[in-house]
C-alpha cells in the first residue's frame, strides 16, 4: 500500500491552489484578449488538478502532459467508471485542449476568443466531472 506522506500532502495541496490560479489567469486572459494565453492556461489548470488528485489517491506524480492519459490513469485506478466514459465520450474536445496547450506553447497559431471559451469550458467540464466523481478536491 502507497504511503501519502506530509510531505506529498503539502505538495498534492499546492498543486490544488496553483490549479485554481491557472483557472482563474485563463478567464482574465480571455478578457484582455490573449486567447492563446487562456488556452495554455486552462489546460494547465486541468494538467496540474489530475496530478494533484494522483498524488493524492495513488501516491505519484504520472509524468504526463495528456489529460486523456491522467483521467484513463485515475479511472482505472480508482475504478470510477464516469470518469473513463466521459473521455470516450468527449475524446476530441479533450484532444483540442491537449493541442491547443501544445500549439499556444510552441507553434506560431491565431487562436480566437471562440476557441479559448471553449478551451476554459472543457476545462470546467473535466474539473467538474473529477470533483463530482472523486469527491476530494
Amino acid at each position: 500500500m502507497l504511503q501519502f506522506t506530509s510531505s506529498s500532502a503539502n505538495e498534492a495541496e499546492a498543486l490544488l491552489a496553483r490549479s485554481k490560479k491557472f483557472m482563474d489567469v485563463a478567464s482574465m486572459c480571455v478578457e484582455h484578449g490573449l486567447y492563446d494565453l487562456a488556452c495554455f492556461n486552462a489546460q494547465q489548470g486541468v494538467q496540474l488538478l489530475l496530478k494533484a488528485l494522483t498524488l493524492k489517491k495513488l501516491g505519484y506524480i504520472p509524468r504526463t502532459h495528456s489529460v486523456r492519459e491522467l483521467i484513463g490513469i485515475l479511472a482505472k485506478q480508482l475504478n470510477a467508471r464516469e470518469l473513463d466514459e466521459y473521455v470516450k465520450t468527449h475524446r476530441l474536445q479533450l484532444m483540442a485542449l491537449e493541442d491547443a496547450y501544445i500549439s499556444s506553447r510552441y507553434f506560431v497559431k491565431e487562436f480566437t476568443r471562440d476557441d479559448a471559451e471553449d478551451c476554459i469550458r472543457i476545462a470546467m467540464e473535466v474539473v467538474g466531472l473529477v470533483q463530482r466523481t472523486i469527491r476530494d478536491p
